[in-house]
């Protein structure tokens, strides 16, 4: 989605600058003949879709989405000021920017020779005006994208990068991360968790680790230390006025942490998706969600450290989760899973997990024994447009809900998340967690997350569950 905005904010942009063909003044360019190095990454020239160009031996560089952000620029156009680019007011770590770059390509190579136009229109840099076509180094349109000149006098001068060139490494340009200014003071208190600060009277949540989107939602969790019961908590004053939620303090989470809140996140999106108060605006939001976490997942308990990216996509599939289920509410997996919770201290996440897959089949209805189409619950067709999202479909609706089904026991598998309750509890005796059984299912009848799930739960069927899952 970034990519399309990008593309089209600057195809927008350019109308504004273009001038029209008899009045254009040409500029004969050509692919740099040596490497140039932006903020630690080598541009790719051969197929780039929008590629460096060299005009009067300097260096243009393509005003795109990915360029501006990996040299730490911005660009503003309106029809009464023009153009202005400048550098924004925080320029990110070397190491964020690089693995947030995703150059647009082509599958043909581009010519060696490429013929541009100079920009007309009002134009500025860093906020002062220039006289483009006074410049000896005018920007430039090309391909309907604006190029900037990377010359001594705006790298260095104006924007106070690293530029070098040598006959070996070719140009080698480096922006400057922003230091950290302090910020003006402002009336703000902090509770003593740590988490909720009050900043000129308005509620901020602050989500200090991996996420599961709880921050923007209505909902809460209080255990009683005497009893070990979690009772949630359902109240819109619990809903802050802002949350921040920033993905470089996920970034060191543990891979058990990553996993457990990962798959929470998941389920919220999942069962947000299959409540019966899902709506479209909800559904969109969990759709997006679920792919998001498919997507990324893997890669943040793979390589967490170094995925900023991925990272960055989990913090935005969490909250967007938990947007979802703040207005179509959850299913049984949760009520289930705050009891295992309460009863034997099992990881909220880790759960959740266990749970889903079993919960699936329940409310699908999906048995060894097929039945026909118009007999199945409606989320199962929720559960299979879902299953050809992740291109795990199959021939009919039970082979693709269990398509489903045993992608959900790999992923768990693959992050080293047990599938059993005995494998979670090493403690806890069968006999003990059968004791309990009868009152986890009592209690997670009553739970306020059961009255939205698509299949209402008898008190007999969640013992079942409970007990497929030892």
């Amino acid at each position: 989605m970034k990519k399309f905005t990008g593309a089209v904010c600057a195809a927008l942009l350019m109308l504004g600058l273009s001038a029209t063909p008899a009045m254009a003044q040409t500029a004969s360019a050509a692919l740099p003949t040596f490497p140039v190095t932006l903020n630690g990454v080598v541009m790719e020239q051969q197929y780039a879709q929008y590629p460096l160009l060299v005009y009067k031996d300097i260096t243009y560089v393509p005003m795109t989405w990915e360029e501006t952000r990996l040299l730490g620029l911005e660009t503003s156009y309106t029809q009464v000021d023009g153009l202005d680019v400048y550098k924004a007011a925080i320029v990110k770590e070397q190491a964020v920017l690089q693995g947030e770059y995703e150059p647009y390509t082509v599958t043909k190579a581009n010519d060696k020779k490429h013929q541009a136009v100079v920009a007309t229109g009002k134009i500025a840099v860093n906020h002062k005006s220039i006289d483009n076509g006074s410049e000896e180094y005018p920007l430039l349109l090309y391909r309907d994208i604006t190029y900037f000149p990377l010359t001594w006098r705006f790298a260095v001068d104006e924007f106070g990068w690293d530029y070098t060139f040598d006959h070996t490494n070719g140009l080698v340009i480096t922006p400057k991360a922003t230091p950290t200014i302090a910020n003006p003071p402002v009336n703000a208190t902090q509770d003593v968790v740590g988490k909720k600060v009050i900043v000129n009277g308005s509620n901020v949540y602050l989500r200090e680790a991996a996420g599961t989107g709880s921050e923007v939602t209505p909902f809460a969790v209080i255990t009683d230390e005497q009893t070990g019961v979690k009772y949630p908590l359902a109240d819109y004053e619990l809903m802050p006025d802002m949350a921040i939620i920033d993905a470089d303090l996920h970034m060191s989470a543990p891979k058990g942490l990553t996993s457990a809140s990962g798959i929470d996140a998941l389920t919220h999106a999942l069962e947000a998706y299959a409540s019966m108060l899902a709506t479209d605006y909800t559904d969109g939001l969990a759709l997006r969600s679920l792919k998001l976490v498919f997507e990324n997942l893997p890669k943040c308990y793979d390589n967490g450290p170094n995925e900023p990216r991925a990272r960055e996509n989990m913090a935005n599939a969490a909250t967007m989760a938990g947007m979802a289920f703040a207005n179509a509410f959850l299913g049984v997996c949760h009520s289930m899973a705050h009891k295992l919770g309460a009863f034997h201290h099992l990881p909220h996440g880790v759960a959740n997990a266990i749970l889903l897959p079993y919960i699936i089949e329940f409310n699908s209805g999906v048995t060894l024994i097929g039945r026909s189409q118009k007999e199945y619950p409606s989320c199962v067709r929720k559960y299979c447009n879902l299953a050809r999202i992740l291109g795990v479909s199959n021939m009919n609706e039970v082979t693709t809900i269990r398509a489903l089904i045993s992608y959900l026991h790999f992923l768990n598998a693959e992050m080293g998340i047990p599938s059993k309750v005995s494998e979670a509890c090493s403690t806890l005796t069968k006999e003990d967690y059968e004791a309990a059984v009868e009152s986890m299912a009592e209690a997670a009848l009553r739970d306020g997350c059961t009255a939205t799930n698509p299949r209402i739960p008898m008190k007999h069927e969640i013992m079942d569950i409970y007990r497929k899952i030892w």
